[in-house]
């Protein structure tokens, strides 16, 4: 009811208003009747809620539209390109990495421990098909030679293996064992281990490694013919191989000087000092003679041997017996031609005699008695004895010059 008496007071002083200043109508021409005026005001307070959704209002994002166009523009695309080549390098980076395992198992780390690729020993150019000559076994094999090195046991030097080359260069110790029966063949060294707590059979490569264990038994005279291993076990004659199989027990008996010729083995039977031959099979054993004890070497189709009375030579058939000399020799070594003694008949020197019995020669007038050690290599003769309870241990050219101390 106020709105309503607020309205109509308006309405009179409107009125009042218009009454007390009168004003000309418009020209036509200059503006429009006031009825359209009131239409487009009404047309305009009508549309007012609609300039939100109007085009205007649409074409706001158009500028917002136009605005990322510098983005793609020429300047800013080079800065995706660098961003594209980064990977690149980063792709690249496991390649390396792919190919950091592959030295690990590559064949030369895994052939370092054994070296089979490249060896550390050089093959023998002519290994032996025998690990030493018989007269070198059957006075406890202290020395043997294949191509230009010598292999010998340094009696001064607790019976350690050495080798040596025959112009004397290159010494080389090649083991820690007391070592005794050396055989060399190809790449192998085979050899007693005298160690009383660890011995038996061994082998080790010539350049010291790869250092086996065959065999436990304690041996005598072994000696090596191919891929074989032939000695005596205290009592009875055995073969095994030299991979460590096959142990074979030949013939009984209390078996020395081990002599092997072909298919034929050669030795002295102490219980009766009778000397004997057997098949390498073990067949066929035959008693050839007997005789007192003493030292033997079978070369070719003779046995030499010794006595009591002197050395001797007899065919394998045990024919043709002959004597060469009346010296009491001990420590027979036949070798080239040549038969390598110590004389009992002249205090044990060192003598050298032709296999016909000529030429008989004093090589060194020193008492060799006592020991054993006795061998030849080359042209070089070693030998030990003992002065005061001390082992000395030489070596002396086989024509008698040049004595040398063994070290």
């Amino acid at each position: 009811m106020k709105k309503l008496t607020t309205l109509l007071l308006a309405g009179i002083i409107l009125l009042s208003l218009t009454a007390c200043f009168p004003q000309e109508p418009l020209p036509e021409t200059d503006l429009p009747p006031i009825s359209e005026a009131s239409q487009a005001t009404t047309t305009i307070t009508e549309t007012l809620p609609e300039p939100e959704p109007t085009e205007p209002i649409a074409t706001i994002p158009e500028p917002a539209e136009t605005t990322p166009e510098p983005e793609p523009t020429e300047p800013i695309e080079p800065i995706p390109t660098p961003a594209e080549t980064l990977p690149e390098p980063v792709e690249t980076t496991p390649e390396p990495t792919e190919t950091l395992p592959e030295p690990e198992p590559t064949e030369p780390p895994a052939t370092t421990a054994s070296q089979p690729a490249e060896p550390r020993f050089i093959p023998s150019a002519n290994p032996n098909t025998q690990g030493s000559i018989a007269g070198n076994i059957s006075n406890s094999g202290p020395v043997t030679i294949q191509d230009e090195w010598i292999y010998y046991v340094n009696y001064n030097d607790g019976n350690k293996i050495y080798k040596i080359k025959t112009d004397g260069t290159g010494r080389t110790k090649i083991n820690n064992d007391s070592s005794l029966y050396l055989n060399v063949i190809g790449d192998w060294i085979y050899y007693r281990n005298h160690n009383s707590t660890n011995g038996g059979i061994y082998k080790i490569r010539t350049d010291g490694s790869q250092r086996t264990k065959i065999s436990s038994e304690d041996v005598s005279f072994l000696t090596v013919i191919h891929d074989r291993i032939y000695y005596s076990g205290k009592i009875n004659l055995y073969k095994i191989n030299t991979d460590g199989t096959g142990k074979e027990l030949l013939t009984t008996g209390i078996i020395h000087s081990i002599n092997i010729i072909g298919d034929w083995i050669y030795f002295r039977d102490d219980t009766d000092t009778s000397i004997n031959k057997v098949r390498t099979d073990g067949t066929e054993r035959t008693q050839l003679f007997r005789e007192n004890k003493g030292s033997m070497n079978v070369v070719g189709d003779w046995i030499y041997y010794s006595n009591h009375e002197g050395i001797f030579k007899i065919r394998t058939n045990g024919s043709d017996k002959v004597k060469l000399t009346n010296d009491v020799g001990y420590a027979l070594i036949v070798n080239d031609g040549w038969i390598y003694y110590s004389n009992e008949s002249n205090n044990s020197h060192l003598y050298k005699i032709r296999v016909d019995g000529t030429e008989r020669t004093l090589l060194y007038n020193q008492n060799s008695m006592n020991t054993n050690i006795f061998g030849i290599a080359g042209d070089w003769y070693y030998f030990a004895f003992f002065t005061n309870g001390i082992i000395s241990y030489y070596r002396i050219r086989t024509d008698g010059t040049e004595l040398q101390l063994v070290i």
